[in-house]
């Protein structure tokens, strides 16, 4: 079984090499992994080795000012958790941690974990149509992390329009620090033209869905 040292160290090993596709960390866990900043800025330490069985050889993940600056490029950059409805079939139960999965008609898994109630009482479910009401959280990357559900019911007709995760939603600023970096690049000179402009945020939202 993972100590916690061991689950702090696979953290910080993902941020120090500014993993945007990790499982790992969500916009919450960022936020107070970005809280020990304290803890260099008051001259306490220059760096933090965090030792466990799983990291050896030269790879012990380190806590140190460097990292908490990809930390919090990666929290400035996750997009913000949404509300949510889903239709699906549900495909796996696990009492042990209140997690579920849904069978998209695509084929495509959206995993989750029931935060109200008690997920034994879906196994009547599993393998059947269901709607799926709740909040998506997503990877830096911008694909779904998991749902956390408020409640998961057998589906009407009508919800099979809910079928397609939402994309997430950058913080407010984000989107215009993103365009202008690629911009100076010169990746978005067909779709925005010349950078700075007068782009509103749903024009750059916009910009941002075709890269995607």
């Amino acid at each position: 079984m993972d100590t916690g040292f061991e689950v702090f160290g696979d953290v910080l090993a993902d941020i120090s090499s500014d993993c945007r596709d990790s499982d790992r960390y969500d916009r919450g866990l960022l936020k107070h992994v970005l809280k020990l900043r304290s803890l260099f800025q008051r001259g306490i330490f220059g760096d933090i080795e965090v030792g466990s069985q799983r990291h050896k050889n030269g790879m012990t993940p380190h806590l140190n000012r460097t990292v908490l600056d990809t930390a919090e490029s990666i929290h400035r950059t996750t997009p913000l958790p949404r509300r949510l409805k889903l239709y699906g079939t549900l495909d796996m139960l696990r009492a042990s941690t209140q997690g579920f999965e849904i069978r998209l008609g695509s084929g495509e898994k959206a995993p989750g974990v029931l935060v109200q109630g008690d997920v034994r009482q879906l196994q009547g479910l599993l393998g059947c149509p269901v709607t799926v009401y709740g909040t998506a959280v997503y990877r830096p990357s911008g694909r779904l992390l998991r749902i956390d559900a408020n409640e998961i019911v057998p589906a009407l007709e009508q919800d099979r329009f809910f079928t397609t995760i939402p994309r997430g939603t950058l913080p407010p600023g984000c989107s215009k620090r993103i365009i202008g970096g690629q911009a100076a690049r010169g990746e978005l000179a067909a779709i925005v033209g010349k950078w700075p402009g007068d782009e509103t945020d749903e024009q750059i939202q916009e910009a941002l869905r075709r890269l995607s």
